[in-house]
């Protein structure tokens, strides 16, 4: 299943990840969060204005989406997007631009470049653009990554003159077609990426799980109720809560918890798990006192053999 971004006009991207070198400006850009499911964010145009008289590719917004689990995005993977754009003149002879890839968590490290290139000319007219793109070779994603999308326009104006370019972001309403030239201004842009990237990842090999237990969807482990581990695996959680039996040679682990693997023997619930065996019993008779452990009891006065 694809993984659609939807593209919010206001609100705080997660991190702030430098803006790509290929954009030869980016000091009007705005730096927004995208997600999979619309924020309901006002459908909103942004306009760069430049005056230049040389090519240069300008940034209009970036945008940065949640923390992925490790997986693999495989060559071939496909990349489109749809959004309302247009050209202030067409002196400015726009083309609309957009580069997408793999950073880290904390929006520092990158780990490839999925798609970039120049899309469809721009003219003065809103209407819908598309582009289409494949991702080249395979890419392993680790842990906590995420997806970067960044919009601009290319400017191929020679003369010195100030040029404009519109974009048209949101997340609120229904989404666009994938169609180029459609004159509407109140569906949601967005950009798709083939695969389901926020998938949690099939726990694999010879370990089992049985009982009232459950795998948690947000991409770890974690057990609510009694949970029965089985088989040589090994199953490891930040979050464990209930009763959970470990059985075999697998390992259960889990912060805050405790990890095993094998039963303890059952312990004496009267004694501490190593104390020594208590004393034996000692008795007296006689106007003496019998003493067993830590009671103390009066001997019985006899009268004629028989206790008074």
């Amino acid at each position: 299943m694809p993984t659609r971004f939807y593209l919010a006009s206001t609100g705080s991207a997660p991190v702030s990840p430098a803006y790509h070198a290929y954009w030869s400006k980016t000091g009007q850009a705005v730096r927004r969060p995208c997600g999979t499911t619309g924020g309901g964010t006002a459908l909103t145009d942004f306009t760069t204005t430049e005056t230049f008289a040389t090519q240069e590719t300008i940034l209009v917004a970036q945008f940065v989406s949640d923390q992925m689990p490790a997986q693999t995005i495989s060559a071939g993977t496909e990349l489109r997007t749809v959004l309302s754009a247009h050209e202030g003149a067409t002196a400015a002879g726009a083309y609309l631009l957009v580069l997408v890839r793999v950073m880290n968590s904390a929006g520092t490290v990158e780990r490839d470049i999925l798609w970039t290139g120049i899309g469809m000319s721009l003219t003065t007219a809103a209407k819908t653009y598309t582009q289409l793109g494949t991702y080249g070779s395979n890419l392993s994603v680790s842990n906590n990554d995420r997806v970067v999308i960044e919009f601009g326009w290319d400017a191929q104006n020679t003369v010195t003159s100030s040029q404009s370019a519109t974009l048209r972001f949101g997340d609120t309403g229904t989404d666009y077609a994938y169609t180029a030239g459609l004159t509407s201004v109140i569906r949601r842009p967005w950009l798709e990426v083939g695969g389901d990237l926020f998938a949690v990842p099939a726990y694999a090999g010879t370990a089992g799980l049985s009982g009232a237990g459950s795998l948690s969807t947000s991409r770890r482990v974690g057990f609510t109720q009694t949970v029965n581990l089985s088989g040589t695996g090994t199953l490891s959680s930040n979050a464990l809560a209930g009763t959970a039996g470990l059985a075999g040679v697998g390992t259960l682990s889990a912060v805050g918890a405790k990890g095993a693997s094998e039963e303890e023997p059952p312990r004496d619930p009267d004694h501490a798990p190593h104390d020594p065996d208590p004393p034996p019993p000692v008795y007296s008779t006689g106007g003496g006192t019998m003493v067993r452990r830590s009671v103390v009891m009066a001997a019985p006065t006899l009268v004629d053999g028989r206790p008074t």
